[in-house]
């Protein structure tokens, strides 16, 4: 089975077998949901108008929460992202903001994991949560600022030091959401592709109308999903996740994904119908893909790979895939934020172009 390029990590490293998963519930934290049911339902409220682009009812309903419960971390985190998605947003100043109430005397717990949150140097924010956890705290609160941790830790490449923080923190609430979609993307980064693929699709379904989990967030899990039904040899399962993924399910409550959501969605499909047999319409799949992101992007990067591999591989068109490659490369060069990962397909880029070119008639 040939795979392109958004596929093709995983048909090398198989999962672990049919490994059963640790079931769970939706975590009933005071610190999520608040004291009573007029909190959570504020906050749903605010999730919904937030997605939808209502500011002023969302900014209505995180007052109302926030009024009833100031240390609710569902309303706390709805109320940076309020900030963050302003149309005049100032991220730096944002951010500044956020550094100088964690450098405070008295700051508290809350203080430093939401500045943790907003904070790009990940250096800094692993030593606020460390900080933070070096009193003794609530068990809730200790699990949200462990599994942050556990997210900094995997930022920073400190893949075991992640998993302990993570196993520490649903240890705690074993009903964390945002630390189980982490538990789902640590065991698809150990090649544990199988239990990867459960651990999501139970998630998904636990989290479909969580106000804790933004849309993007719940649009990302089913991409995910779909890939690793791929790389397992499941394309009608694949198929499914993607189209859930067009229906938008959540009764309304999600807004529609963005264009690189909506990109990588295409290249799935057009993986799909490469590998039965329809080249021609994975082509204008990827073609399609290629309208809705910027070519210097890491997704554009993608999308340059997979219609130079169908050009070489699927529908043998050296000239249109030397041409292809020449373009991946172009795209390569000097681009910023580009990882190992990366830099093993531009590798594979450089390799297939040599020869290529080597093969034309001189």
């Amino acid at each position: 089975m040939r795979a392109l390029a958004l596929t093709a990590l995983a048909l090398f490293a198989w999962g672990c077998g049919s490994t059963p998963i640790e079931e769970w519930e939706p975590s009933t934290s005071a610190l999520w949901r608040g004291p009573d049911e007029a909190v959570a339902q504020l906050c749903f409220d605010a999730r919904v108008a937030l997605e939808r682009g209502e500011r002023e009812a969302a900014r209505a309903a995180l007052d109302a929460a926030l009024e009833r419960d100031p240390g609710n971390l569902t309303a706390r985190f709805l109320d940076q992202e309020y900030a963050l998605t302003a149309p005049n947003a100032d991220a730096a100043a944002l951010l500044a903001e956020a550094r100088a109430v964690a450098a405070a005397q008295g700051r508290s717990t809350l203080d430093a994991l939401l500045a943790a949150r907003l904070e790009s140097d990940k250096d800094a924010a692993r030593l606020l949560l460390e900080g933070a956890l070096a009193s003794e705290l609530p068990a809730d609160l200790e699990a949200a600022c462990r599994y942050a941790l556990a997210y900094v830790q995997l930022q920073l490449g400190n893949t075991g030091a992640a998993n302990d923080e993570l196993a520490r923190s649903l240890a705690l609430d074993p009903g964390g959401q945002r630390a189980r979609r982490l538990e789902a993307r640590l065991a698809r980064g150990a090649r544990d592709l199988e239990p990867a693929r459960a651990m999501l699709a139970y998630w998904l379904d636990e989290a479909e109308l969580s106000p804790v989990i933004s849309s993007d967030m719940w649009y990302a899990a089913l991409l995910e999903l779909a890939e690793l039904e791929l790389a397992l040899g499941e394309p009608g399962d694949a198929e499914d996740a993607l189209e859930r993924f067009a229906e938008g399910r959540g009764e309304g409550r999600f807004r529609g994904p963005s264009d690189r959501r909506l990109a990588i969605a295409e290249l799935l499909w057009a993986a799909i119908l490469a590998d039965d047999g329809e080249p021609e319409q994975a082509l204008d799949r990827v073609e399609r893909a290629r309208g809705l992101v910027s070519p210097a992007s890491r997704t554009g990067r993608l999308v340059l790979i997979d219609k130079a591999l169908l050009n070489e591989l699927y529908l043998d068109r050296e000239l249109d895939a030397l041409a292809a490659w020449e373009a991946v490369l172009d795209r390569f060069e000097g681009a910023s934020g580009v990882d190992t990962d990366e830099l093993l397909r531009a590798l594979e880029a450089r390799i297939r172009l040599a020869r290529l070119r080597a093969a034309q008639p001189r």
